[in-house]
């Protein structure tokens, strides 16, 4: 499974760096397990102990150069067609691979404004530096973040795939936890509930368990990402729930809001319902304008002036 999601994004990459006309695409890490670059996680699916580079070329082509002690466990994962083992230092084959190629442009991974495209360390690209000293490549560096933010942004048939099932099992979840949810209970008591469902079925939180689910009754209730609290749902409440799991390394972020019911209603009040509809037909009008090379401000705009205009 994650063989086939790795290959399916070092495809997507290769495609991208001709997008963007970026030759080389160069991913350098060392001792991973202690220090992780984020984007390993999708091109690789393994940890480094030696000094590694990783590169991705615009041609299709791909090398792994790595210690010569993880020279086989890279091969068996099949995800480069190019694999180089060193023993004493990765300045000579990286060194030669460059000449080999000649890139007019390298993308490392540094950024200024994501955490997701800025896994090289300070002292691995001085380290970086050092190597290509004179060789001209060094003047030919340039940041990864658009190539990483396309990436990440993609899904590929594989991973959209996952993130459907983690969808369809966090409604399993908030369905079962629906019935849980009646007056006299206490935020903090639906919270562990809904934990308790996704630790029988094996699910890790999306995100820190003093806000996973964060769950809010009220009115006047704490606001957005605050942890639940001792409150107690009532009649007439709205009850707001905010949840999600991680599956295979993918994670659901679902808010779901219910009505609990007064004596003697059948229905959510007018007003109730006016905001439920306005919200949702708010969504739908996103969905319908979404297309490639809009941005999210722009979908955001479409939905705040719907939202605004419904009063």
């Amino acid at each position: 499974m994650a063989s086939q999601l790795l290959k399916e994004k070092i495809d997507q990459a290769i495609k991208i760096l001709n997008e963007k006309d970026v030759d080389m695409w160069l991913t350098f890490v060392r001792e991973s397990s202690i220090m992780a670059d984020p984007v390993l996680e999708m091109i690789a699916g393994m940890n480094f102990t030696w000094q590694s580079a990783l590169i991705i070329n615009k041609d299709g082509d791909t090398t792994a150069i790595v210690g010569s002690l993880e020279e086989e466990n890279i091969k068996q994962t099949d995800l480069y067609k190019n694999v180089i083992g060193y023993v004493q230092s990765i300045r000579d084959p990286l060194k030669d691979l460059l000449k080999e190629k000649n890139p007019a442009k390298i993308a490392v991974n540094f950024s200024r404004s994501s955490p997701l495209a800025d896994g090289l360390t300070l002292g691995l690209y001085l380290q970086l530096l050092d190597y290509l000293k004179d060789t001209g490549f060094e003047d030919k560096l340039i940041s990864s973040e658009e190539i990483i933010f396309s990436l990440r942004g993609r899904k590929s048939p594989f991973e959209l795939s996952i993130m459907r099932e983690a969808v369809k099992e966090t409604l399993k979840i908030l369905d079962e936890a629906a019935n849980f949810i009646k007056p006299g209970k206490t935020e903090i008591e639906i919270a562990e509930y809904i934990r308790a469902l996704a630790k029988v079925e094996g699910y890790d939180l999306a995100w820190d368990e003093d806000h996973c689910p964060a769950v809010f009754t009220g009115p006047d209730t704490r606001g957005a990402h605050s942890g639940p609290t001792t409150r107690t749902v009532e009649k007439g409440h709205l009850v707001n729930v905010d949840f999600g799991i991680k599956y295979n390394g993918y994670c659901s972020d679902l808010q779901r809001t219910w009505y609990v019911l007064k004596d003697g209603e059948e229905n959510a009040p007018t007003e109730v319902q006016i905001g439920f509809y306005v919200i949702r037909d708010a969504i739908q009008k996103v969905v319908d304008n979404l297309k490639p090379n809009v941005q999210g401000c722009e979908m955001d705009d479409i939905a705040r002036k719907y939202i605004v205009k419904s009063g």
